[in-house]
């Protein structure tokens, strides 16, 4: 049999060496995917340990009565039937969660690096329960923590400066003798929205460490040589990765959401509780029309700071799902910009602030007055909330070409600058806002950006922390077919 041209031959050593580059490259890409895959499942599964823990110790911080808390000073208050309730419902939450090793509330002392204890979920335990290597000799780590015990925290940076603001999950596993925990922490807070303590959960880590190191197993090993002949097996791992992180992501801000109507809808009902009780011991009171005056203004705060988170969460619902109807139709901007001032002239009043409006010209605009109305009064509400007392707040607007571009502007607490980038982003405000106004949510500068989307508008920001915050906002003048005439 003759031998082959020598081209021919040159040809399919040629398609040969391609071939075999390819499924080296192949095999390769199809390493690296897996390897990103191990990553990433590892940073996902240590994820969802921390968001799990998040959610456990804010809805247990949820459950402790803030005055029972205030009550609990020393050692001598273990007698009282607040430090028994207390104690009574940490270990509940104890027995309800899963996992959950230890519950404890601690407080702020003159030193920033030491906290004191208030209640241990063990601090009613009898002898025998705590003595739990059974020698009959209670050890220093089996005695529970007291009233008035100090504790270093020094090293704790989350339960030190976190704590107080909002949940907040230690950034690594601690190893011991005992074994692997994670803490979480939640602020225990009072009906005025302070933090008046930390309740701190200690969860179990054992499973998950060992679940994540047992990935470099022998069959993890196989998986990876069988994986390395198909390229087409990575990219559907990666695909399907991808598709399970995105329903996750749906059910952490569901899951989320609910969190924070909870805890928003709590302060709203003790306004009602107090003020309801207040006007009751009123009744006979001398001073009976000042007194239920100043009841009523408190009912009418609660009432339109509940109306506004539950009409925020529908908002935020909507704009998920991209049902924003608008009806546009033709209204004098002068005239709903007064409408939205007067609807905040009680809060105005309340904090005695000010507010400026300058509209150019006599402008019709043809837009949905009632989501505009929605965005402005977003951003009215911000401004006066965001503001001291007899602060100045400035509204404009004038028209641009073929669109309208209304301002608010305010010389309030402003907004950090590494905060502006993702202050539009779901569930994010500014680092500081909760020191100036603790029921905030985050969603509704979301929901003002995602009107305006649906109506053709966009929306920006400007400030300066310490200066003062200008939202501006512009949407199209007249109708499509208008200006393409």
């Amino acid at each position: 049999m003759p031998n082959p041209p020598v081209s021919f031959t040159v040809r399919r050593n040629r398609a040969q060496s391609v071939t075999v580059v390819l499924l080296v490259l192949a095999a390769a890409i199809t390493f690296v995917t897996l390897m990103l895959l191990f990553i990433r499942g590892r940073e996902f599964m240590e994820f969802e340990l921390k968001q799990r823990l998040r959610s456990v110790a804010a809805v247990a911080a949820s459950q402790i009565d803030p005055e029972d808390v205030e009550r609990i000073r020393t050692r001598a208050d273990t007698a009282t039937p607040a430090f028994r309730d207390v104690v009574n419902r940490m270990k509940a939450i104890m027995r309800n969660a899963a996992d959950v090793s230890s519950v404890y509330i601690m407080r702020k002392t003159d030193d920033p690096r030491t906290f004191a204890f208030v209640a241990d979920a063990v601090s009613l335990d009898t002898f025998s329960e705590l003595d739990e290597d059974g020698d009959g000799v209670l050890q220093p780590d089996e005695e529970a923590p007291q009233p008035g015990d100090l504790y270093d925290v020094n090293a704790l940076l989350e339960l030190r400066d976190q704590a107080h603001l909002g949940p907040a999950v230690d950034a690594e596993i601690n190893t011991d003798q005992w074994g692997s925990v994670i803490s979480g922490y939640a602020p225990i807070r009072d009906a005025q929205g302070q933090a008046v303590a930390v309740l701190g959960i200690d969860m179990d880590a054992e499973d998950y460490l060992r679940l994540s190191g047992s990935v470099f197993s022998s069959f993890l090993f196989l998986l990876l040589l069988v994986g390395a002949t198909s390229i087409a097996g990575g990219i559907g791992l990666l695909f399907l990765e991808r598709r399970m992180a995105m329903f996750q992501q749906l059910e952490h801000e569901r899951m989320g959401l609910l969190l924070l109507a909870s805890h928003q809808l709590g302060e709203p009902l003790t306004i009602f509780k107090y003020s309801a009780e207040a006007l009751q011991d009123e009744l006979e009171s001398s001073q009976l029309k000042d007194a239920v005056r100043e009841h009523i203004a408190s009912l009418h705060e609660g009432v339109y700071r509940m109306n506004n988170i539950l009409n925020v969460m529908k908002q935020a619902a909507r704009i998920e799902a991209k049902g924003v109807e608008v009806h546009p139709s033709w209204f004098y901007l002068d005239a709903l910009i007064r409408d939205a001032r007067a609807a905040c002239e009680p809060l105005l009043r309340r904090r005695e602030q000010v507010m400026d409006i300058a509209v150019e010209g006599d402008m019709r605009v043809w837009a949905d007055s009632h989501l505009v109305t929605g965005v402005l009064q977003e951003l009215l509400d911000n401004a006066m909330g965001y503001s001291p007392q007899r602060a100045m707040i400035a509204v404009r607007a004038e028209r641009h070409r073929d669109r309208v571009r209304i301002a608010v502007r305010d010389h309030g607490y402003g907004i950090p600058a590494a905060d502006l980038p993702r202050l539009f982003t779901k569930f994010v405000r500014g680092s500081n806002a909760r020191l100036h106004r603790p029921d905030g949510n985050g969603l509704g500068i979301f929901i003002a950006q995602g009107i305006l989307h649906c109506m053709g508008g966009r929306i920006w920001v400007e400030s300066e922390e310490g200066k003062g915050t200008t939202f501006t906002f512009e949407i199209p003048v007249e109708p499509p077919s208008n200006k393409n005439a």
